[in-house]
């Protein structure tokens, strides 16, 4: 398949940082070269167009059969009081808080540790992509369902080595450089990690997406990274969308898939579409998963099945560090710590941060002015549209 200049510019307006290469001629021209037309879809494209195409617990599950089995991820949950569990063994309601108002999520890509069988994958590509998306359950009479979504670009030569222990953070796995907060005397969190900050979710349930791939040497967006490299020198975040509709975020991946082109074996993780709770006003949403997974507060480990016995016979002599998996035993600098524990295994690791939007600042303007504040007419228990609580000035 082939992209007009027009359609190209059109399609990648929301690319974030890419920008300064948007409108280069090479660009342009690398996209209408005849090597980057394909008469079938690949599956990388069929995959993105599928990924928020039907929002009911049918045709999310109906997608499902296109993901590689082997790179569903194994969920984990660590907190300092539990240490690291499976999701799926959070059963009780009591660890979810009940809030009275909506509730307000901050996602963060803290760290991805490719095993050594994905590392030799990425020394055979320029760049992979780490995409984080998360979409309401329910919508108004205005507009559908909100959704929040970032698209993250690590050079695939960085995260084969990784990073000094003064800096395991996103900035160096992206080829970035570690944020300075000694000059400058700001508070040393990364605000420039891949994160969905402030993610409102009604009812306290939405669908979660974590994806790992690798971008295709011949693709469109292969090209694209190279000209944006020289043109910029920042990559991370690829694209970011802070709230938009679910249909209008479909029609921007059906365009994305097309532009990385990517095949099977370029998924290292996908979660496709999740149903997580965050509140216990989730319980009760209509069209979820019967068992849907708990998102609390703490960090969570996503490791492909393909990798899962290796973790698990390892897991109870494993705990965290600065969101990266470590031997509870073991002595010395951090960085070697992180590469020597459970090397086959690749891991993603998110931060996870659940607030009741009353808790939240006013100062970051957690508001919701497009939905209605009234209930749709004929619409579901646990599915009522209503607007967001304006959170409370703090005294």
């Amino acid at each position: 398949m082939s992209f007009s200049r027009r359609n190209f510019l059109g399609g990648s307006a929301a690319f974030g940082l890419l920008s300064a290469a948007l409108a280069d001629t090479e660009v342009a021209d690398a996209l209408r070269d005849p090597t980057s037309a394909s008469s079938e879809p690949t599956f990388g494209q069929k995959y993105w167009s599928s990924l928020y195409a039907g929002n009911t617990a049918k045709t999310r599950a109906a997608s499902r059969h296109m993901t590689p089995e082997e790179r569903i991820p194994a969920i984990y949950h660590f907190s300092d009081k539990t240490q690291l569990r499976r999701s799926e063994e959070i059963k009780n309601p009591e660890e979810l808080p009940d809030f009275q108002d909506e509730a307000v999520v901050t996602i963060e890509l803290t760290g991805y540790r490719p095993g050594s069988a994905d590392q030799e994958a990425l020394s055979k590509v320029n760049f992979a992509n780490m995409h984080l998306s998360c979409q309401r359950v329910s919508g108004s009479q205005f507009i559908g369902p909100l959704a929040w979504a970032t698209i993250a670009t690590v050079f695939s030569q960085r995260t084969k080595t990784l990073p000094a222990v003064t800096a395991l953070d996103w900035n160096t796995l992206s080829g970035q450089n570690p944020t300075s907060t000694a000059k400058t005397g700001a508070s040393s969190t990364n605000t420039t990690n891949p994160r969905i900050q402030h993610l409102l979710l009604s009812h306290g349930a939405g669908h979660l997406n974590v994806n790992v791939t690798t971008t295709p040497k011949e693709s469109p967006l292969d090209r694209v990274l190279k000209i944006a490299v020289a043109t910029s020198k920042v990559i991370a975040p690829l694209f970011g969308f802070p709230a938009i509709s679910a249909l209008a975020l479909e029609a921007f991946y059906d365009f994305y898939g097309k532009l990385e082109a990517a095949h099977q074996d370029n998924f290292l993780l996908t979660t496709t579409q999740k149903d997580v709770v965050v509140a216990k006003p989730g319980l009760k949403v209509a069209d979820m998963d019967f068992h849907p997974m708990f998102l609390l507060n703490g960090d969570y480990i996503l490791v492909p099945l393909i990798h899962q016995r290796d973790f698990e016979n390892k897991m109870s002599n494993l705990t965290l560090v600065n969101g990266f998996v470590v031997e509870k035993s073991a002595n010395g600098i951090l960085a070697d710590r992180v590469k020597s524990a459970i090397p086959d295994v690749s891991y993603l690791a998110l931060s996870v941060k659940v607030q009741s939007a009353s808790d939240v600042p006013n100062k970051f303007g957690i508001t919701d002015p497009v939905l209605s504040d009234q209930p749709i007419a004929g619409s579901k228990p646990g599915l009522k549209s209503e607007g967001n609580k304006q959170s409370q000035p703090n005294p």
